[in-house]
Formats: structure tokens, C-alpha cells, sequence
């Protein structure tokens, strides 16, 4: 997918995301983390046809509730462990 709508994003997900990992150093997740923004744009893609109409906003929905867990989490400090 990423393939055909841009083949810079293919190449930003590897660099990003493969190579740094399959080398071992695992010292930034943000940069890890990076390699997922391609994916969204190739979701977005993939969710704007009309006939996915009911994913899109199952999805949205699961995002919603992902989103109130983890600030649920952060603001009580059960963040990390």
C-alpha cells in the first residue's frame, strides 16, 4: 500500500523502522514509534471510500477509547509499571 502511494514513505517506514531495529540499538522509542505515520496515511487512504463508512467510525471509536485510557493512566501517574 505504502508501495503505491508514495515510494518515500515505504523508504521513511524502513529507515525508521526496520534497519534501526534489526541493528540491535533500541534507544529511542519515538524514533521506532515514527515508522507508524506512514500507516496512517495508507489507513486514511484505504478509509475514505464510502463503502468503508462503518470501519472508519469503528475505528474512531476504539482510538476515543484508547485515547481516555492512556490520559486516564498519565494523569493518575499508572503510567509506567
Amino acid at each position: 500500500m505504502l508501495w503505491r502511494l508514495d515510494k518515500g514513505l515505504l523508504v521513511w517506514a524502513y529507515v525508521l523502522g526496520i534497519l534501526p531495529a534489526t541493528s540491535g540499538t533500541f534507544t529511542s522509542f519515538t524514533r521506532f514509534a515514527s515508522c507508524a505515520f506512514p500507516m496512517f496515511i495508507a489507513l486514511g487512504v484505504v478509509l475514505s471510500r464510502r463503502e468503508w463508512r462503518w470501519w472508519r467510525y469503528g475505528l474512531l471509536v476504539v482510538f476515543m477509547v484508547l485515547h481516555v485510557t492512556l490520559v486516564w493512566r498519565y494523569v493518575n501517574f499508572r503510567w509506567a509499571g
